[in-house]
């Protein structure tokens, strides 16, 4: 992937656009991040975020990384440079990862690395985490710029949680007025039944009902 480095305060622009156009929030994030490793000039990047329920941090995207290594480390909120990051909502920015005691070991070759929080109505979400083969890679500037977009990152995803529960309850009420059209259409009831689980098979693509 092409780390040409980009104007940063254009690059929140061009975002702030995205974020007021795009029908693809999926797609948002993963120009947020390619942003942020390009504004850096770095070789590798994650978003993640925080699974609360088990109390760990998810990729949703990333760039430069093994995607299977990606997935097996599953860092605890509090372990390591992004979970202390997640656990605090402060950014860290790390220009020697061998001096961290918190850095945790993915990848061999990385000697720096940035950190910033995604943050949404005072409440940690996730993080953007960036990483470079060079020491000294990053400065205070660039952490700033980085939280912005991560800050922006966060308010995408609370938009993107938005609309899928917008679209899980329009499916629901769909499928609730389907089954109501086949109740007051018979009175057998195995025709009944037989339509609900047609009706709840085709909605939520059931593999299995009864």
């Amino acid at each position: 992937m092409s780390t040409k480095k980009i104007n940063p305060i254009q690059s929140i622009h061009d975002v702030a656009t995205a974020m007021n156009s795009t029908q693809d929030p999926d797609g948002l994030l993963e120009l947020i991040l390619d942003r942020c490793i390009q504004i850096c000039s770095v070789e590798s990047g994650s978003l993640m975020l925080i699974d609360e329920k088990l109390g760990v941090l998810d990729a949703v995207t990333s760039r430069g990384m093994n995607q299977q290594v990606l997935r097996e480390t599953k860092l605890k909120i509090g372990q390591g440079i992004t979970g202390v990051v997640a656990s605090t909502g402060k950014a860290k920015l790390i220009n020697d990862v061998s001096k961290d005691p918190d850095y945790i070991q993915i990848k061999e070759e990385i000697k720096s690395a940035l950190v910033a929080p995604m943050i949404v109505d005072d409440s940690i979400i996730g993080i953007i985490s960036l990483d470079s083969n060079r020491l000294n890679a990053f400065t205070s500037e660039i952490l700033e710029i980085v939280s912005v977009l991560a800050n922006q990152a966060g308010q995408v995803f609370k938009n993107l949680q938005t609309i899928r529960n917008l679209e899980q309850k329009t499916k629901i009420q769909s499928t609730l007025i389907e089954i109501s059209k086949v109740v007051t259409t018979t009175l057998d009831l195995n025709e009944i039944f037989d339509a609900i689980m047609s009706t709840i098979e085709k909605s939520l693509r059931l593999e299995k009902g009864s």
